[in-house]
């Protein structure tokens, strides 16, 4: 499967339909073809694979180099711009009145005096400007009440399934995440071992600021190792750079460690199973914030269970770091219109990153 290529045609007619298919199988055709080389990279077996040589994965490392920068750039611009407009009709006349309904409730949790005034603390007291931002929803118990313990999510894992010792503070960020994943090791506690191709834990900076949890790998992800690889793992990197972030800066997971077959929804046991592991990466990155990406991802973390539009744009907390529900990237490749409401979001968490 490759990824799917859209196209706007002008003059719509046999001729652009027929060079629409053939750039969209073009398209495919080189994806597959990274993907092939990707995995040889990786050390990755594939029926009847190769050794490709340096020299003859360069060129194409190179001119996927400069398209993804293109396109990251592309949509950094175009992810800005809807969410920009709203700001700037102050001077123009013509559209005060409508962009007052869409950009007064997502301001309201960031007013522009809070990230300016937690620019000068240290990372770590980032909470304290978090906690200063006003509580939406109505929700008045909800996070970082200072000097109060925050309620854990889940029970400790048993001593035989942690990686590290809670309060282990000597240990690397690294050097943890290293010992969950060789406690995690070729995982057989769930019947999803029987149909993945690769346990997929999670990438990124072991110290980041900021962390996205997803909910389970799909099929670029089972057949790399590596989370948000395909089409939505594309518009994540790019949402990642529109925060000002490259993906190395981040740390990215899933809940779920193995693809659910046909990309289904995760069952209740697997989520039991799996998602004791994402709370221990959790306390080895250490995070300043956290976002949810979808359903299941939010309520695996906040321990809940409902609709992700109850809590979506809304601050939330697990064990003291803030937490921002929003859209899968999937989801919002089907919906393109939520786009702005997501970008809101991220825009939320920006603030209190002070970027």
């Amino acid at each position: 499967m490759g990824a799917a290529v859209q196209y706007t045609m002008v003059d719509a007619g046999p001729r652009n339909t027929y060079s629409a298919h053939m750039r969209a199988e073009l398209h495919r055709l080189v994806h597959d073809l990274r993907v092939y080389l990707e995995a040889q990279k990786r050390g990755l077996t594939l029926p009847g694979a190769m050794a490709a040589t340096p020299e003859e994965r360069a060129p194409f490392d190179e001119k996927f180099a400069v398209r993804r920068t293109a396109r990251m750039a592309r949509a950094a611009e175009a992810i800005r711009g809807p969410a920009a407009k709203p700001a700037e009709p102050a001077a123009p006349t013509p559209r005060p009145a409508p962009a007052a309904p869409s950009t007064t409730p997502k301001a309201a949790p960031t007013p522009t005096p809070q990230p300016e005034a937690t620019v000068a603390p240290p990372a770590r007291e980032i909470p304290k400007a978090a906690a200063a931002m006003p509580k939406t929803g109505g929700q008045d118990k909800l996070w970082l009440e200072l000097g109060s313990k925050p309620k854990p999510t889940f029970a400790p894992a048993p001593a035989a399934e942690r990686a590290f010792a809670a309060d282990d503070t000597t240990t690397s960020n690294a050097d943890k995440l290293a010992a969950l994943q060789t406690l995690i090791g070729d995982c057989q506690r769930c019947g999803l071992c029987k149909t993945r191709t690769n346990l997929v834990f999670g990438v990124g900076n072991p110290n980041a600021r900021l962390m996205f949890i997803g909910e389970a790998p799909g099929h670029f992800e089972d057949l790399e190792g590596e989370p948000f690889v395909g089409k939505a793992g594309e518009l994540l990197n790019k949402m990642i750079g529109a925060m000002g972030f490259k993906r190395d800066d981040v740390y990215i997971a899933n809940v779920i460690k193995c693809r659910p077959p046909e990309n289904r929804d995760p069952a209740p046991d697997e989520v039991k199973t799996c998602a004791p592991f994402v709370l221990q990466q959790v306390e080895a990155v250490a995070p300043e914030v956290i976002v949810t990406l979808g359903k299941f991802g939010t309520n695996a973390l906040l321990n809940r269970d409902g609709s992700l539009t109850k809590v979506r744009g809304q601050w939330q907390e697990f064990n003291g770091v803030p937490v921002m529900p929003t859209f899968h990237p999937a989801y919002l490749l089907r919906n393109p219109d939520a786009k702005r409401d997501a970008w809101a979001d991220l825009q939320n968490v920006m603030s209190v990153l002070n970027k």
